[in-house]
């Protein structure tokens, strides 16, 4: 047993080693706030687990098989890398000899089963106090000789008969001593004859408590030569040993400052020259005295032709929007004697006509004394970085994959139209655009594919748009048009005729031919309404009215729509209040061996009671629960409900299944893991839970393969409801491993007066029994159905002869306190 109790946000590690689950159930809930809790079900796997993960502390059983807690802890302590962990005995071993073993092997406490976990987290609260202190106070003596060692100073400690103690130079670098190396010898092994004797006096000085500095020039016959300076502290003890430090720091840069500041000045004209930004410097009148090659390239003059000029000669500014001529910085500069940054958005006109959008800014030049001797502008090139600014503007105003606009510039552009047409007296209208059932393109070839259908629909509406037709992607699969300029709204229909017959063209993608149709609601100002957002969420609400009425067709908007969506809106409230209050309620139908009469599962059903006391059915609202999602947690409902009350019957009937429809909207990836969890916390087998779905979940969905065959891997069955309904194909049952078929009702009421449906009852019988696969019957409301279908070969059924859906109490009195149903 091995494993992981719970994850702490906390460093320490505690390992809880027993052979009881549990004891170390009970241990790691005392606990897993404390540290992160690791468990090990026996000895070895104990040792292997100090070995991998290191724990701070161990909570050890004495009674355990094979290795018993005394011997593990015996090779813990043997072990010169796990010899200092810290091990707590918890023990039902009273024996006052084996806990004095115990802590004699190394064991810092002993504490007794039965367990009291609060004297339990307070023991080891404790000692995990202890130990994060003990870390803690090694981290900071760590960390002080880290920090000495980075120091870029020499610090070292010598006594007062000037041998060394201490010193932080670990790699030697300053003398060529390191710190072992140079312990126990005197302090003038740093230094040759000459330097030790200019620093002897300083060395007396501090002995007798004073506090010098000095500058020396060190060649140490170890180290490298440089100027330093030499800080004598008096009165420092270190380690019990009474003396000085002494601190030595590198002064070399400070003694050749001023070399290096003849060098700047020798090299500032080259440093003009060569940064990656122009400059220009100018005298107080605005001629030109110095241009770098960075401000030549840039304007086109260069510096013959360039000095001597005045600045607007060579820098020809403007404004790039209304192409004014813009005033050089260097006047405002040279006339108000301040820094003067340039106007954004300035472009610089070259000696070659050519456009560049550049930043400076220009600040006055004083001599020594303070007079205005010029000035000097500073300025490059941003014309790349105002591309890509533009660049990202257009990314928040247009969609990635098409470049068409996005919402939020359609809805501008809506506003400004309106605007137009309340001047002009016209009409502008939105044209919402949804692609019919793209989800189901997008399950089947790919979100890649589908992406690249996007694009060549988007290319065909541009067909469309004339220069005063916006055409913007908002949404995945959703387009918009607006039209402007409106004066005869019979046009309005004739366009939209016209993208219907334009989106019914094939369509090809990576080689493959998809059909599509689209579906088209129209918001017309002012007949809908005055305000932008107003009209694109009216036509919103056209094209979803469309798709309800069979889509591939367009829609104006109209009050009607609106209030009728207003009305599936209160009932989508409902329902979500309904399903967070546990409103919604379970019954079970049974299902029984036609040969025994007796009750062999359920399939659970649900219903939503109403405040007036009626009942709706699921066909009332599963449609609204799919469409808005909320089949989702509705489902995990269900499926907990359903299994839960599954476990209370299989207490008297532990071969009872139970059978619990699913979405293929609960078909994701996700489900296995809401399966999976159910499972575990209910505690039923696996098997006894059966999942039915529909031919629409496989047609739909080109990855359910995946999530069908992750759910079988959990144990659990798959039943193929309503079989014979749909499309039926052969080849979804040779793929996908169903383990029931569910003849459908349709099919097994009218099969005793029609040939037709008793021949498909009769073939899908054949076929179950061929395939190996179970098989329910359903809808049989007469013993004549329930005869004959077990005269061709199925024998397990659901229908009226036996119950309608009924509650789980009723179910336990009519049918599991009873041997027969009937």
């Amino acid at each position: 047993m091995q494993g992981n109790f719970t994850q702490s946000s906390q460093q320490l590690t505690v390992l809880v080693v027993d052979d009881s689950p549990t004891s170390i159930h009970v241990i790691g809930e005392a606990i897993k706030s404390l540290a992160k809790v690791l468990v090990a079900g026996n000895g070895s796997l104990a040792l292997s687990l100090v070995k991998r993960e290191r724990p701070d502390l161990i909570l050890l059983d004495i009674q355990m098989p094979n290795l018993n807690g005394l011997e593990v802890c015996r090779a813990i302590k043997s072990d010169p890398e796990t010899f200092d962990t810290q091990i707590i005995f918890v023990t039902g071993q009273t024996n006052p000899s084996t806990e004095l073993e115990a802590l004699g092997l190394g064991g810092i406490d002993f504490i007794s089963k039965p367990i009291n976990s609060a004297i339990l987290r307070t023991r080891v609260k404790a000692q995990l106090t202890a130990i994060k202190r003990t870390k803690e106070l090694i981290s900071a003596r760590s960390e002080l000789h880290r920090l000495l060692a980075t120091l870029p100073v020499f610090v070292s400690h010598w006594s007062c008969d000037l041998v060394n103690t201490f010193c932080n130079d670990i790699e030697g670098k300053w003398f060529g001593f390191k710190p072992h190396e140079l312990s126990e010898l005197f302090i003038s092994t740093l230094f040759l004859p000459e330097e030790y004797s200019r620093i002897e006096s300083n060395i007396e000085r501090v002995k007798q408590g004073e506090n010098s500095v000095v500058e020396v020039t060190l060649s140490p016959p170890r180290g490298a030569k440089r100027y330093a300076q030499l800080s004598f502290i008096a009165n420092q003890a270190f380690n019990n040993v009474d003396g000085f430090v002494l601190v030595i720091t590198d002064v070399t840069d400070r003694k050749t400052g001023e070399i290096q500041l003849t060098r700047d000045k020798d090299l500032a004209d080259v440093t003009l020259r060569s940064i990656g930004d122009g400059v220009i410097a100018t005298d107080v009148n605005g001629k030109i005295t110095f241009i770098n090659p960075v401000a030549e390239e840039m304007t086109g003059y260069v510096n013959n032709s360039a000095v001597g000029k005045n600045i607007e000669d060579v820098m020809i500014i403007h404004d790039a929007f209304t192409h004014e001529k813009v005033i050089n910085p260097i006047r405002t500069a040279l006339k108000e004697d301040r820094v003067v940054e340039m106007p954004l958005d300035t472009t610089l006109l070259t000696k070659q006509k050519e456009v560049l959008y550049i930043e400076d800014s220009a600040a006055p030049i004083h001599d020594k004394v303070g007079h205005l001797i010029g000035a000097i502008l500073v300025f490059h090139d941003v014309s790349a970085a105002k591309a890509e600014s533009e660049r990202i503007v257009k990314m928040a105003t247009h969609d990635s994959l098409t470049g068409l606009p996005n919402r939020a510039l359609l809805l501008d552009r809506t506003a400004q139209a309106i605007k137009q047409a309340q001047f002009d007296n016209s009409h502008c209208c939105l044209l919402m655009i949804d692609v019919d059932d793209f989800e189901s393109i997008n399950n089947l070839h790919g979100y890649l594919a589908g992406d690249a259908l996007m694009a060549q629909i988007a290319a065909r509406l541009q067909e469309f748009a004339e220069p005063n037709v916006t055409l913007s992607r908002p949404n995945g699969d959703e387009f918009v048009v607006l039209l402007n300029d409106i004066t005869d709204l019979s046009l309005v229909s004739q366009y939209c005729t016209n993208l219907l017959e334009a989106m019914e063209q094939a369509w090809t993608v990576e080689g493959t031919q998809i059909n599509l149709t689209v579906s088209i609601g129209v918001a017309v100002y002012p007949n809908d309404t005055d305000d932008a957002y107003v009209l694109y969420r009216r036509a919103d609400t056209a094209m979803r009215e469309c798709k309800r009425k069979g889509k591939n067709h367009f829609r104006f908007f109209s009050n009607e729509i609106e209030a009728r969506l207003a009305s599936e809106f209160k009932d989508e409230k409902a329902l979500r209040q309904a399903i967070e209050s546990h409103e919604l309620e379970v019954y079970y139908q049974p299902k029984i061996d036609g040969l025994t009469n007796k009750m062999v599962g359920a399939e659970a059903l649900l219903r939503w009671p109403q405040n007036d006391g009626s009942i709706r059915f699921p066909d009332a609202f599963i449609g609204l629960a799919e469409s808005t999602k909320l089949i989702i947690p509705l489902g995990k409902q269900v499926l907990y409900t359903a299994c839960k009350q599954l476990r209370e019957w299989q207490l008297t009937q532990p071969d009872m299944s139970l059978s619990v429809n699913i979405s293929a909207i609960q078909f994701k990836p996700s489900l296995v893991a809401t399966v999976s969890a159910v499972l575990a916390d209910v505690e039923i087998p696996a098997h006894s839970l059966e999942l039915e779905i529909t031919e629409s979940v496989l047609i739909n969905d080109a990855h359910a393969i995946d999530t069908f065959m992750q759910l079988k891997a959990l144990g659990v069955k798959i039943s193929l409801d309503d079989f014979g309904k749909g499309f039926s194909s052969l080849s979804y049952i040779k793929e996908y491993p169903i383990d029931v078929l569910k003849i459908d009702q349709s099919f097994v009421r009218k099969m005793l007066n029609n040939h037709t449906d008793t021949c498909i009852c009769r073939t899908i019988i054949s076929l179950a029994a061929c395939l190996g696969l179970d098989l329910v019957a359903e809808g049989v409301e007469t013993d004549a159905h329930a005869n004959k279908l077990i005269e061709m070969g199925c024998t397990r059924f659901q229908g009226y002869l036996y119950s309608k859906p009924i509650t789980a109490s009723e179910i336990t009195e009519r049918f599991l306190n009873r041997i027969q149903v009937k």
